[in-house]
């Protein structure tokens, strides 16, 4: 059984196919009814479960297959082409661990088949587990609500994937339509970070004030909540949650819908509960994050902050910083952890060691200056960002040769985990990266959402003019990056800017866009002996490119290394037509 972490690592759901055979039709049927042929509809295709794409709330320890002991059953009703009510209802048994289908059949012999009503168009629903809406004298009607309060194993979780297909169906005796389930209920993810001095145990999580109870929809087709009603619900420890750098995690299936006003997260360590406020919006086969700080110090406002020479500098570690300040603020080198929660500076923000920052809300850090980025790591080591979806972070430059995220020298690397993260840079600077005749050291985008987008003749993400970047490797989140500024500006959308340099570029997952609107490779190499060594891109990556003469490699001849590209990849170009490389790539071919 794969462990509960493997459950999602992307943002949409994830389908589960079933094929529906037409059974026992050896006759073609002109008329547009078949009533009283009693043409039977046969399951006798395998349900498989994918978890390569993210909200596969299915895949996890307990639930990852079917016991295959004919027990797990799910409903199915029919409607021909003008019907509002369904015409058919059946009930399905999975008979093998692989998920394959047969008819349910009672200790009295009688199957429980849907039967065919029309030869056109048809409209088949379907539901997982067959108990949400029993057949009861020959209409599936939705069961009483089901509360789902305690989901504190992982069998129990599991229980609470309920499945829902909703689709347009053609009869044919030769042909089988597919049916496709999808998730009906929404996760909630919780994952608790602790400073890193942190020496205490979290033992426990109760989410209270959420609705509690669910049940299928009247027709058959959504999960909803009993709105009248709220409670507890305990969720599921992910056991795996320190191998992905969170102090704990835990899960929870919710039905979709906006979460209620009152809705608490209690966290329990040693000798203490903290509690968070839980807000937002559930989507059926989505996941909602949220990120739950435990254990750190201070919250220093900096709007009431004193400052030395116009320098507010934060020498104590584990802070919460908030508030709007015109002062210059400097993380000073010995703090490990940094909390942003809605901090506003018209001002540069300077780290000057290795830190972990943690975004909380709405953040932005802007510059006018010139050679004044707006975020600068001045240190050696790696500064690393990480929110949910809903925590923003934009750090705008608007003074020449700044950037949005300068990496001050070889040695200043930069990952991204997670967050909303703009970062805008201006002339000869890239938006994240190195500035005007500067270095940068490695930049890593492992997830978030992250915008880049460079000044004249600075890459969206990489090098500056006259400038080096180290590696840039993209291993998922939705990434942006873009040099559109100025008719004439010569830089690559990811990679060198004008006469700049980068090391290998590497793009493994995530949805990648990557433009340059005037003088400079989409991925690669900017313009006048810009250059870039290897381009790799391969796995479930999704690149979509627009650049100018190239569209992978070099602008020019002869800048830019070794190209390859597996076949499991996704890329196109933005305006159509075929992908222009330089030089010619190396195709890989994945079974």
């Amino acid at each position: 059984m794969k462990q509960i972490n493997d459950i999602l690592k992307a943002a949409t759901f994830v389908a589960v196919p079933l094929m529906l055979l037409a059974g026992c039709a050896d006759e073609e049927y002109d008329d547009t009814s078949i009533t009283g042929q009693r043409k039977a509809l046969q399951l006798s295709s395998a349900i498989t479960v994918s978890a390569d794409s993210g909200v596969a709330t299915r895949t996890v320890s307990g639930k990852d297959s079917w016991t295959g002991d004919g027990t797990e059953t799910f409903g199915v009703c029919l409607y021909n082409a003008s019907a509002t009510t369904a015409n058919s209802y059946g009930q399905y048994k999975i008979t093998g661990t692989s998920g394959t289908v047969d008819v349910f059949t009672d200790d009295n012999g009688t199957d429980y088949h849907a039967y065919w009503q029309a030869t056109g168009a048809s409209t088949l629903k379907a539901w997982y587990p067959y108990s949400l809406a029993p057949i009861t004298d020959g209409v599936s009607t939705p069961a009483d609500a089901v509360s789902i309060s305690s989901q504190d194993t992982e069998e129990k979780f599991a229980a609470f994937d309920y499945l829902i297909a909703n689709q347009e169906v053609t009869y044919s005796s030769t042909t089988s339509p597919t049916v496709t389930f999808s998730h009906g209920m929404a996760k909630l993810r919780i994952e608790v970070i602790t400073p890193s001095d942190f020496s205490g145990t979290i033992s426990s999580a109760l989410i209270t004030g959420c609705y509690n109870q669910v049940q299928l929809n009247s027709t058959l087709d959504a999960i909803e909540p009993i709105t009248t009603t709220t409670g507890n619900i305990t969720p599921c420890a992910d056991t795996d949650a320190t191998t992905d750098g969170y102090k704990a995690a835990y899960e929870a299936l919710l039905a979709p819908g906006t979460i209620p006003d009152d809705a608490v997260i209690y966290i329990s360590t040693d000798d203490k509960t903290y509690s968070f406020s839980l807000s937002g919006t559930l989507e059926a086969g989505k996941t909602l994050t949220q990120k739950l700080y435990v254990g750190f110090g201070e919250t220093i406002d900096l709007s009431t902050s004193e400052a030395t020479d116009n320098t507010i500098t934060i020498k104590t570690d584990n802070v919460i910083l908030t508030g709007d300040s015109e002062y210059k603020v400097v993380i000073a080198d010995n703090v490990n952890t940094v909390v942003l929660k809605d901090f506003k500076i018209t001002n540069q923000l300077e780290f000057q060691g290795p830190t972990t920052l943690y975004l909380m809300g709405t953040n932005s850090v802007t510059t006018s200056s010139n050679s004044t980025s707006a975020i600068l790591f001045s240190g050696t080591g790696t500064l690393t960002i990480d929110g949910t979806d809903t925590d923003e972070l934009t750090a705008k430059a608007s003074g020449d040769y700044s950037c949005g995220i300068e990496l001050k020298g070889s040695s200043a690397n930069l990952e991204i985990k997670g967050g909303k993260v703009t970062a805008t840079g201006c002339v000869y600077a890239a938006g994240i990266g190195s500035g005007l005749t500067s270095s940068c050291g490695n930049i890593t985008i492992k997830g978030g959402n992250v915008t880049a987008q460079g000044g004249y003749d600075g890459a969206g993400i990489g090098s500056g003019k006259y400038s080096s970047c180290g590696d840039i490797t993209i291993l998922g989140g939705k990434v942006y990056g873009i040099n559109d500024q100025g008719t004439y500006s010569g830089a690559a959308g990811i990679g060198s800017g004008l006469r700049g340099s980068c090391e290998n570029i590497s793009i493994s997952g995530g949805t990648v866009t990557a433009i340059s609107e005037y003088f400079g490779a989409a991925i690669g190499t900017g313009n006048s002996d810009g250059t870039c060594k290897s381009i790799v891109i391969s796995g479930t990556a999704k690149v979509r490119i627009k650049g100018v003469n190239c569209d992978i490699g070099s602008y020019k001849s002869n800048q830019c290394g070794s190209i390859t590209i597996y076949s499991t990849a996704d890329i196109t170009k933005i305006d159509g037509g075929e992908v222009i490389y330089n030089p010619t790539p190396e195709i890989i071919t994945v079974e």
